[in-house]
């Protein structure tokens, strides 16, 4: 998943600045081109990773009988630089946080 969010991310030019992919969930950040909002660039990321692993998977799609790989859940928030720094420290340790 995480080579399929980079490609994504690299034809739709956002800049991958913390990428960190849990067993449930994955946590981007990510700076956007401008005019492009999160919720578009969300739409993006899932719709192009899930049918990437679909198509280069067949089998995957048998463990995904509805044919949706994400869930409808997500959560985005715009970071300011003076935050931007704090933001990639806690997606690059989310592997010691949810090892506890």
């Amino acid at each position: 998943i995480e080579i399929a969010i980079k490609e994504c991310c690299g034809r739709n030019n956002f800049e991958v600045l913390a990428l960190n992919v849990q067993p449930n969930h994955v946590h981007l950040v990510i700076s956007l081109p401008r005019g492009m909002t999160d919720i578009k660039a969300l739409q993006l990321i899932k719709g192009f990773t899930s049918f990437l692993l679909f198509r280069l998977v067949p089998d995957f799609r048998k463990r995904y009988k509805k044919g949706k790989f994400w869930s409808k859940g997500s959560f985005s928030s715009t970071v300011g630089f003076t935050e931007l720094e704090s933001v990639v420290e806690y997606v690059k340790n989310q592997d010691i946080h949810h090892s506890r």
